[in-house]
């Protein structure tokens, strides 16, 4: 199908084509050039749907007590160590194909707005410390339903 993606200002055609899909357009959009600086995709139509992980920051939390490491200065230092935007990634189903698309910080923003649809998502560019006693408190307070 034809789709496009327009300046919200100008209405000037950024990006069009045959595409099955948003996610294609996009990705196409984004091997070419990789430059979305400024882009407001806010109320677009066909964004992607973002399937909720339940009980989120208890899983991060989790995936962190059972061996891994939170470093809040890498998206991903190796295969068990990474930041909250990064563990939130890495437990989704689809975050990695999200990450390769949008990026770490939008894709995990995402992820986080499907779990906790009335909650800010979090700071993903605080330090550890600041980080783990958030997870920790949202851990406390929500139990997203199964």
């Amino acid at each position: 199908m034809k789709l496009e993606i327009k300046n919200r200002f100008t209405g000037t055609v950024i990006v069009e084509g045959d595409f099955s899909s948003v996610a294609e357009l996009i990705k196409d959009y984004f091997t070419k050039t990789q430059d979305l600086c400024g882009a407001d995709l806010r109320g677009a139509k066909y964004a992607p749907y973002v399937e909720s992980v339940p009980d989120l920051d208890n899983r991060i939390l989790s995936a962190i007590e059972q061996g891994g490491a939170l470093e809040m200065r890498d998206w991903h230092k190796c295969e068990t160590t990474h930041c909250r935007a990064g563990l939130a990634v890495t437990l989704h189903p689809a975050g990695k194909t999200l990450e390769s698309i949008l990026g770490t910080p939008t894709a995990a923003t995402l992820i986080y707005n499907a779990a906790y649809p009335t909650m800010k998502h979090p700071d993903f560019y605080c330090g550890n410390e600041e980080a783990m006693k958030d997870i920790k408190a949202r851990a406390a307070l929500t139990t997203q339903p199964q």
